[in-house]
C-alpha cells in the first residue's frame, strides 16, 4: 500500500469527517507500543546523525538504549520498519533516524519529553566532545561589516535579488538575518562550502530547498554595485542548477506537480548575513528561522568531523513528494495583503527601495503587510504532512 493509498484509508477511519487530513507520521506513533510518543528534530540528534562516524558514535554513546534507523522517507514503511525493530530490542528507550531527528516514549508526556531532553542533551555532549579543539568553520575568512555599512549594501542590493527572483515568480518579501550566528556562517571559511552540501532535515525542504545560493563576496574590496552583480548572475545560475535538478530526479510519483519558482529561497553573503525569500512576509521569516537550525547543525556537524546531507535525488523525493505538496496546496494564494503595497509594489521588511515610489511604501510597509505580520505572530510554525 502505497503512503497517499494510507492515508485515503487513514482519513476515513476518522471521527469527524471534517478533521484535517492526518500526517503519514500517524502510523508511526500508533505502531508503538506506548501511550505518549515525541517526534522530534533536535539540532544535536540531527548533527550526530549526519556525520561521517555516526553510527559508532551513536553506538558507543547510547549502547542498547538507542535504535539507529537508516534514512528512509518518513511513511507507511518507514513506521513499520521502526516498529518491527523496536519490538526486538526491549531495552531501546529511543530511536534515532538518520539525517531525520529523534523518537522517544513513555507512559505520561512527561515522561516522554523528559526522555526527548535527556537523548538530545546527550547528543549534544557527544558532539562537544569529539569537537573540543576544532575551530568553528574554519574561522572567519571576510571581515564583518558594521550595520550602518550593512544599510547602504543591503539598500542598493536588495532590489536587485528581488528583481531576479521576480524573474519567475508574482511577488517576493525579502527578511535580512544579520544576527551573530547567521554572519558568522555566511563570512566563515567553510560555511558557504558546508551550506552547498544539502539541507539537513528533511522537514526544511519546501521552504529552505535543498541548498542556499552561497555569493563569493569581499566588503573589503568590492562595493554595493559589485554584489549587486553578482546576485543578479548568482539568481540566474541557481535557477539554472534548480531546472536540471527537478528535470533530472522527475518520477512518475512527482511528474503531476509543476516546477516551484527556480530562485534560491535563501542567500548567503559573505561579511553580511544571510537573506531569505518567501511570497509573504510570514513565510520569508519561517524560512530565515528554519535556515538558523540549519546553521547550528551544519556547524556542530562540521566540528565533528564533517557535515553529510541527503542526495539530491532522496531530497527531490521529499521536496515534490504529494504529501509534501498537500501542505503547499492548502496555503492562501498570494495577493496584496503578502507583500505589495497598494500600487503593486514589493515590500522588503525594512529595507524599502523596491522599485515604485508610492508615498505609502516610503513611511514603511503597507496595510496589507501589516496584516500579514499580525497573522504571522499567531502562527505556531508548525506544520502536517
Amino acid at each position: 500500500m502505497s503512503d497517499e493509498e494510507m492515508i485515503e484509508y487513514i482519513s476515513r477511519c476518522a471521527l469527524d469527517s471534517n478533521a484535517p487530513r492526518p500526517s503519514i507520521e500517524t502510523l508511526l506513533h500508533a505502531f508503538l507500543p506506548a501511550a505518549h510518543i515525541d517526534h522530534t528534530h533536535p539540532d544535536s540528534v540531527i548533527a550526530l546523525t549526519a556525520i561521517p562516524t555516526a553510527l559508532e558514535l551513536v553506538t558507543r554513546v547510547f549502547g542498547d538504549e538507542a535504535l539507529w534507523i537508516p534514512w528512509k522517507r518518513p511513511g507507511f514503511a518507514l513506521a513499520k520498519d521502526i516498529a518491527v525493530a523496536v519490538a526486538e530490542q526491549p531495552a531501546v528507550r529511543a530511536v534515532l533516524l538518520e539525517k531525520h531527528g529523534l523518537i522517544t516514549w513513555g507512559e505520561t508526556s512527561d515522561e516522554t519529553y523528559d526522555s526527548t531532553l535527556e537523548f538530545a542533551k546527550r547528543a549534544a555532549d557527544a558532539l562537544r566532545e569529539v569537537s573540543a579543539e576544532h575551530v568553528p568553520l574554519g574561522g572567519e575568512a571576510v571581515s564583518l561589516v558594521s550595520d550602518e555599512a550593512a544599510d547602504s549594501l543591503l539598500a542598493v542590493t536588495l532590489p536587485a535579488l528581488r528583481g531576479a527572483l521576480l524573474a519567475d515568480r508574482e511577488g517576493a518579501v525579502l527578511e535580512v538575518d544579520r544576527s551573530d550566528e547567521a554572519r558568522f556562517f555566511a563570512s566563515s571559511r567553510r560555511g558557504p562550502a558546508v551550506s552547498q552540501i544539502g539541507s539537513p532535515c528533511p522537514d526544511h525542504l519546501i521552504n529552505t530547498k535543498h541548498k542556499p545560493l552561497a555569493i563569493e563576496f569581499d566588503p573589503a574590496g568590492e562595493d554595493a554595485e559589485a554584489l549587486a552583480t553578482k546576485l543578479r548572475d548568482g539568481v540566474e545560475g541557481y535557477a539554472d542548477w534548480y531546472r536540471e535538478y527537478y528535470e533530472h530526479n522527475m518520477t512518475d510519483e512527482s511528474r503531476e506537480f509543476a516546477i516551484d519558482p527556480a530562485g534560491p529561497r535563501v542567500v548567503i553573503i559573505p561579511g553580511v548575513g544571510i537573506v531569505t525569500c518567501g511570497a509573504d512576509a510570514g513565510k520569508a521569516r519561517f524560512s530565515r528561522d528554519l535556515y538558523r537550525r540549519a546553521i547550528a547543525v551544519e556547524s556542530a556537524a562540521d566540528a565533528a568531523g564533517g557535515f553529510g546531507s541527503l542526495t539530491e535525488q532522496e531530497a527531490f523525493e521529499i521536496e515534490y513528494w504529494p504529501l509534501e505538496r498537500y501542505k503547499l496546496a492548502q496555503a492562501p494564494a498570494w495577493g496584496r495583503a503578502c507583500g505589495q503595497d497598494r500600487a503593486g509594489h514589493g515590500w522588503c521588511k525594512r529595507y524599502r527601495p523596491c522599485g515604485g515610489t508610492s508615498a505609502r511604501r516610503a513611511r514603511g510597509a503597507c496595510s496589507g503587510c501589516r496584516l500579514e505580520r499580525r497573522r504571522s505572530r499567531s502562527c505556531c510554525g508548525r506544520d502536517r504532512r
